[in-house]
């Protein structure tokens, strides 16, 4: 969902808030929690909330 989104980076509680696939089992907000402790995504705190943002290649 971070890689469709424009310039790669997404509010977290806009993501969250998004319905999740039919093959994401554990829900939203564990997959998410996973990718920002796997350091694979940058957290970047905002006046509007935590953005979510893929590093550059």
């Amino acid at each position: 969902m971070v890689r469709k989104a424009k310039y790669r980076e997404l509010l977290l509680s806009e993501l969250l808030g998004r319905r999740a696939p039919a093959s994401v089992r554990l829900g939203l907000a564990y997959h998410v929690h996973d990718l920002i402790g796997a350091q694979l995504v940058d957290c970047v705190s905002t006046t509007s909330g935590t953005l979510l943002r893929l590093p550059e290649t």
